[in-house]
């Protein structure tokens, strides 16, 4: 909570009497391109799967029921 604080929400960059302050700036600026980079470099790299077979409707496949949910508590009980 911020009781009565109103903070500034505009940003003046302006260059810092301080050489260590804007040098740390600097760094810091430098470190998020870098990682903006990289991020959109890992992005790029995942694998797209080409792959995988194209299934259309009406196809035939598999299914395995080990994960398939049902209202049946066990198996043997469900009525066939």
């Amino acid at each position: 909570m911020l009781y009565g604080f109103n903070p500034h929400t505009d940003w003046i960059d302006k260059p810092s009497p301080i050489p260590q302050v804007a040098l740390q700036l600097e760094q810091f600026k430098r470190a998020r391109q870098r990682a903006q980079e990289l991020m959109i470099k890992a992005q790029r790299s995942w694998v797209k799967h080409k792959d995988m077979p194209k299934y259309k409707e009406g196809d035939l496949m598999w299914l395995e029921g080990c994960h398939l949910h049902t209202n049946q508590l066990a198996i043997k009980l469900a009525p066939k």
